[in-house]
């Protein structure tokens, strides 16, 4: 799902497996695991969506960078 903001272009998530696939601007992507549906619909929901990443995502659940195709 795109997503309004300068830093984020894109998120995805996967409920079941409580996953958050997060795609940059400079197209770099990385999953995040263990977030809740909850932090997902913050995320969403967020007047800055690139703050609250900051602030509530990163550095806060273990990640992998997805390699380019």
């Amino acid at each position: 799902m795109k997503v309004e903001s300068s830093a984020l272009q894109a998120v995805h998530y996967d409920r079941s497996a409580r996953q958050l696939t997060v795609e940059f601007r400079d197209h770099t992507c990385y999953c995040y695991t263990g977030v809740s549906e909850q932090v997902h619909r913050l995320l969403l929901s967020a007047s800055s969506a690139g703050n609250y990443f900051n602030s509530s995502i990163r550095n806060r659940y273990p990640c992998s960078k997805i390699p380019k195709q």
